[in-house]
């Protein structure tokens, strides 16, 4: 059985493929804060950067060792497109993993980790 679309259908069906795709868009991370993998000299923020603004954020940094390491501030901002942790003392040379959770305003949750070097 051939699924040919009429001539006539076909624009309705491209408008509503492309109005289909925000439904699974939730907030993308547009970037981070350090670089993903980056190996960097001086920290005192980490951020997650959204295309969209997000409810509720968490984020936190672990040292190699599994230790955490406290923010001195923490929470979104930029509209709340930004979730990051401000640190009071530059972070001392070492591997880093930051992991970080969001609602979207989709009520989905979203979460992820990405990991630096400070040299």
């Amino acid at each position: 059985m051939s699924m040919r679309i009429p001539a006539a259908l076909a624009p309705i069906a491209a408008v509503a493929a492309v109005l289909a795709v925000p439904a699974f868009a939730h907030a993308p991370v547009l970037g981070t804060s350090p670089k993903k993998n980056a190996t960097v000299s001086t920290v005192r923020t980490v951020s997650v950067r959204f295309g969209e603004a997000v409810v509720t954020g968490k984020i936190g940094v672990k040292r190699a060792n599994g230790s955490a390491v406290a923010a001195s501030a923490s929470g979104l901002t930029n509209g709340k497109k930004r979730l990051r942790a401000a640190f009071s003392k530059k972070l001392a040379a070492g591997k880093y993993t930051v992991s970080w959770r969001v609602k979207a305003d989709d009520g989905d949750t979203e979460t992820g980790t990405f990991g630096f070097t400070v040299r």
